[in-house]
């Protein structure tokens, strides 16, 4: 069975997939004790786009950031965000920062509202695109810093 599972009544055809497309694979087989190369999958599904990026600040720009980082799953399916990633690779993201990104931290006290001048080189930040992420320029609805250890 091949699926969408951005729209879960979507049925695939094996030749819809194409190359560098991220995929959940449900085997028939368990491969803590599979002793076999050949394996024969249950079901495929595609994994749905993300919105959501996770990494570090490597450059700061008027207007924009450079993020390394690695995009999560927006939602819980098919796996929790916490511990799933759709690009299993860091790259480099531009991200547009406006007057309208939100970005924020948080402290012993709870959420703190940052300005564009808290983003520095070496910290660490989730940042909310307001549509899929699907090329390596974007633009920000939300930044959240969770190390300040560089500012």
């Amino acid at each position: 069975t091949v699926s969408d599972t951005s729209s879960p009544t979507d049925k695939l055809n094996f030749n819809d997939l194409a190359v560098g497309e991220f995929i959940d694979i449900i085997l028939t087989e368990d491969l803590r004790t599979a002793n076999v190369n050949n394996l024969v999958a249950k079901t495929i599904s595609r994994i749905s786009d993300s919105n959501l990026l996770t990494g570090e600040i490597k450059e700061v720009n008027a207007g924009s950031i450079v993020v390394a980082g690695i995009l999560r799953p927006t939602s819980f399916n098919p796996v929790p965000a916490s511990i799933a990633l759709i690009s299993p690779t860091e790259k480099n993201y531009t991200i547009s920062v406006s007057d309208n990104t939100e970005i924020v931290t948080t402290n012993q006290t709870g959420p703190q509202r940052l300005t564009s001048n808290d983003l520095k080189i070496g910290a660490f930040v989730t940042v909310y695109a307001d549509t899929p992420i699907t090329s390596d320029t974007l633009s920000a609805a939300l930044i959240s810093i969770y190390s300040l250890a560089a500012i």
